[in-house]
């Protein structure tokens, strides 16, 4: 069972680990009744990143020895989009170099309360330690997206960098690489299908979900911004899910559905392949509409409206009905992290556990053009089987 900060018996925790007269126990006994409330928004372990603020380096230092991981270096700045903003984590990446201050300082600071984390303090074109990739890993995998800021890449600094995160995966358009890079793509707003300017991903989806194994993550790095405008839009489907009345649940944890390169139901054109990329093209995806997380362990709805054909043992009207109200609730405002692009952003997020959409709300006359990678995942687990 859970316990509240204010119970004695976490105190006796934090007495059997550091002694009765450390600092630590004195600061914790000294807490006000409203502090104590605001502890209590996480628990265990994490009530310690909470204290943190109040510690000296040293005392960090010795909580890190004592729960083998790095501790907070703040408390939480307050809201940014969504209100109550988590703390901030505070990392260094370098083992234990002498002096301390010789090591690189990184900050993980969440962007909403449900969706999206801020990296500063980081260079991931330089080698980083087994402890930094595991902290950023574990992030991505709390926070579902990541924007690591202040990157300077060339083509080999943002492999090397997505790399942290897992083995790349090839796209399907084999003619839309970087060239010397095949597995790396590009997105532009230079490019037309007839008269239509094509926006890729202007609707919400989930990145190749017509493999048997979808990627797990798409990564994203700027290399000329419009002025103003193009943000991204992510939805969080683990948050949608849990939404959803139980009735709704239970009608849909077991149903399974197809997914080719493009539905003849899709909302938008795709651009069409090329005759390499056509016998590269691997057969449908047949997935559930509710996948569970390999790493957090959640259930999420996986829907893409541009690639889902059909729903297994379902009529196309209904199935088209099913996956229309899906998507009305999945894509709620109260759900969503809005991206604002900077240069040097490097963004990266789970395919597992969003959906996407980029937004034309900016001057055509002004080049978007973004590298882009992603990364092997594995086939959605069901339900079911996750059970």
């Amino acid at each position: 069972m859970s316990q509240h900060p204010s119970d004695p018996g976490l105190i006796t925790q934090f007495r059997r680990r550091w002694g009765a007269g450390s600092s630590v126990i004195k600061f914790l006994s000294e807490l006000s009744e409203n502090q104590l409330d605001r502890l209590a928004v996480e628990r265990g372990e994490a009530v310690v990143r909470a204290l943190s603020a109040a510690l000296t380096a040293a005392e960090r230092r010795e909580l890190a020895r004592a729960f083998g991981r790095p501790m907070i270096a703040d408390c939480a700045s307050g809201p940014r989009r969504g209100g109550l903003t988590p703390p901030a984590e505070a990392h260094k990446v370098g083992g234990n170099p002498q002096p301390e201050e010789a090591a690189m300082a990184y900050r993980i600071t969440p962007l909403t309360e449900h969706t999206g984390a801020e990296v500063t303090g980081i260079d991931l074109a330089q080698p980083i330690d087994a402890e930094a990739r595991t902290a950023l890993n574990a992030a991505w995998a709390r926070h579902h997206v990541l924007v690591i800021r202040d990157q300077k890449y060339e083509p080999p600094d943002f492999i090397r960098a997505a790399q942290v995160f897992g083995e790349l995966q090839p796209h399907d358009k084999k003619d839309h690489h970087i060239p010397g890079f095949p597995e790396m793509y590009y997105v532009t707003n230079q490019e037309f299908l007839g008269t239509r300017r094509m926006i890729p991903g202007e609707t919400f989806h989930t990145d190749h979900s017509n493999h048997p194994a979808p990627p797990k993550a798409t990564i994203l790095y700027p290399v000329d911004l419009p002025s103003h405008g193009g943000d991204t839009q992510y939805a969080n489907m683990h948050l949608a899910y849990d939404e959803l009345p139980e009735a709704t649940k239970h009608k849909i944890d077991g149903l399974k559905a197809v997914h080719v390169y493009l539905s003849k139901y899709s909302p938008r054109p795709l651009k069409p392949l090329n005759e390499e990329s056509l016998k590269a093209l691997p057969p449908p995806g047949i997935h559930p509409l509710v996948r569970v997380h390999p790493d957090n362990g959640r259930k999420a709805l996986y829907l893409n409206p541009v690639r889902i054909e059909s729903i297994v043992g379902m009529q196309d009207d209904e199935a088209l009905d099913l996956v229309a109200e899906l998507m009305a609730h999945a894509t709620q405002q109260k759900y969503e992290y809005r991206h604002q692009w900077r240069r040097g952003d490097m963004v990266i997020w789970d395919n597992r556990s969003v959906l996407h959409k980029a937004n034309p709300d900016y001057d055509m006359n002004e080049r978007r053009y973004l590298y882009r990678l992603m990364l092997k995942g594995e086939a959605p687990i069901p339900v079911r089987a996750a059970a």
